[in-house]
């Protein structure tokens, strides 16, 4: 690896790329995780939500909830919980890669041979399953956030990251890790096909990386018969002779 000489440099490369990529989308991710989480609450809001959110009417769609949160809250609400969104997301992601090169590190010592599809398949569920674990609380927090009006005031789940995590931990540390269980069951079979599509499409265009069991005719010497043909006996002598790039000594060979 170019970048990083050491196992704790390639460890935080790891990370580093998984949170990097995750920060890169959320700018267009957050205002459509917006909106799926209020859509999400059902016919009446404040009833779903035991009175946390004011509205008792839901939007019709996806494009009415966007004109009425940008007319009645501004645009900044499409954008509401961004920060602790960006902070879920690459915490995810972070998590995500740093599980799954360590779990195909460990399936390559162990065979020595790349992973097979069925391996990153299990890898990569693995991976995404750790991860959603981990990092459900922050999930937990984001959607409160998002679902509650920007400007509900009073009532609401509490004004930014500091305020949902109080008044959570008010109804009790297990609060936080509500719907860890599903969300998990989500990231699993997700995170398990990604890493399965992508490591079979780069073995297609790559090759195997190591350990590969490529062909004999490029780990050992081709013969070349006394006849000249490549893996055929001579008929008169059977004797083979090393492939060589220059004029090959025929006496010495059948010598």
């Amino acid at each position: 690896m170019r970048y990083a000489k050491t196992e704790q440099q390639r460890q935080g490369l790891y990370l580093a790329c998984g949170a990097a990529a995750e920060l890169a989308c959320s700018a267009f991710v957050v205002p459509t995780e917006v909106v799926k989480c209020r859509l999400q609450l059902g016919a009446n809001p404040h009833r779903a939500t035991g009175g946390a959110v004011s509205r008792t009417m839901n939007y019709g769609g996806p494009f009415s909830a966007v004109s009425h949160i940008v007319r009645t809250e501004g645009l900044g609400a499409l954008w509401s919980g961004w920060k602790s969104a960006v902070i879920q997301d690459c915490a995810f992601s972070a998590l995500t890669f740093l599980v799954y090169e360590n779990a195909r590190i460990a399936i390559t010592s162990f065979t020595g041979r790349d992973p097979t599809g069925a391996e990153s398949f299990a890898a990569g569920g693995l991976a995404g399953g750790v991860a959603a674990a981990l990092t459900n609380p922050l999930d937990t927090v984001t959607s409160r956030l998002m679902i509650q009006d920007s400007r509900a005031g009073q009532g609401g789940f509490g004004s930014g990251m500091t305020g949902v995590i109080r008044q959570a931990l008010a109804e009790g540390p297990g609060s936080l890790w509500r719907g860890t269980a599903m969300r998990v069951l989500h990231a699993v079979p997700s995170a398990a096909m990604q890493f399965a599509i992508f490591e079979t499409v780069r073995s297609w265009i790559e090759g195997p990386r190591r350990g590969g069991g490529g062909s004999s005719e490029s780990s050992s010497p081709r013969t070349l018969s006394a006849t000249g043909i490549p893996g055929r006996s001579g008929a008169r002598t059977g004797h083979t002779i090393e492939w060589m790039p220059v004029g090959v000594d025929w006496e010495g060979a059948r010598r």
